[in-house]
């Protein structure tokens, strides 16, 4: 349903209104976590540095699957995977695994 209400210079297109706001909520969300990604890494990088972390332990990543029952009553299957993961050994002692 589209509603069009008459403005000074013409008609507005709420629609195209609500449907504009959430794209650029959308482009937003993406940029947020572009940005909190790549301020992880460099604060693990700098972890990294500060602590003599080294590689003691690689992990190949697995496909995980399951089956279950929906809330209809309907089969589920689910499928995913894990990343590959570097085991790495920090002079604090601990054992710090992270994605490749």
């Amino acid at each position: 349903m589209r509603v069009h209400r008459k403005s000074a210079g013409g008609y507005v297109d709420f629609e195209w209104l609500v449907m504009a706001g959430l794209i650029a909520l959308l482009v937003a969300l993406v940029i947020v976590i572009v940005v909190a990604s790549a301020h992880e890494a460099q604060r693990w990088e700098a972890f990294k540095l500060a602590h003599s972390c080294k590689i003691v332990a690689r992990m190949n990543g697995e496909l995980v699957t399951g089956v279950g029952s929906s809330s209809g009553g309907g089969t589920v299957v689910t499928i995913g995977s894990t990343s590959d993961q570097l085991g790495w050994l920090c002079d604090d002692g601990v054992t710090y695994w992270r994605d490749k």
